[in-house]
């Protein structure tokens, strides 16, 4: 018998399956619309190069932290993080949502349990998440949309931990 991956066992374990990421859209009221707007932002976002921006003002934040910092040994890690974080944040925005998103994003879980990344905060790392977000398209330049997202990041975060503001 065949070894299998163990995305493929964790998928199995879970029960998920195309029927399952259906169910899930919907639950979600995640639809081709929502899909056909993703897409434009993504074409926004690859036409101003702020994938590759995030991912170094991400990863400057996340170095500001010792615990963090601790994570990462070497230049050469940190360049290959830096890689695999854009490509994470590209695909959240490139339009597809079935079985092989769902199998990135569970790759990713994996490795971050398997570092010691605990969102749980029990291993001493806590994970909490402040959002901006932009109407798209309503904000009609690439430059006005960055402008309105960076305030609205900056107006959660001043809100306080875990907080979304919409602008």
């Amino acid at each position: 018998m065949a070894a299998t991956d163990p995305i493929t066992t964790i998928t199995h374990e879970l029960g998920i399956d195309e029927a399952d990421i259906a169910r899930r859209k919907s639950f979600l009221e995640f639809t081709e619309a929502d899909v056909a707007l993703l897409k434009q932002l993504h074409a926004l976002l690859e036409a101003s190069g702020s994938i590759d921006e995030f991912t170094r003002v991400f990863y400057d934040h996340l170095l500001a932290y010792p615990e963090m910092r601790a994570l990462i040994p070497d230049e050469a890690t940190l360049e290959r993080l830096k890689k695999s974080q854009s490509a994470y944040f590209n695909g959240l925005t490139v339009g597809d949502y079935g079985d092989e998103y769902v199998r990135q994003r569970l790759h990713v879980g994996a490795v971050h349990q398997r570092v010691g990344l605990d969102p749980s905060g029990e291993s001493g790392f806590h994970v909490t998440f402040s959002c901006g977000i932009a109407s798209f398209p309503e904000t009609p330049t690439v430059a006005d949309f960055g402008s309105r997202a960076d305030e609205a990041l900056y107006e959660a975060k001043h809100a306080g931990r875990n907080r979304v503001v919409l602008k």
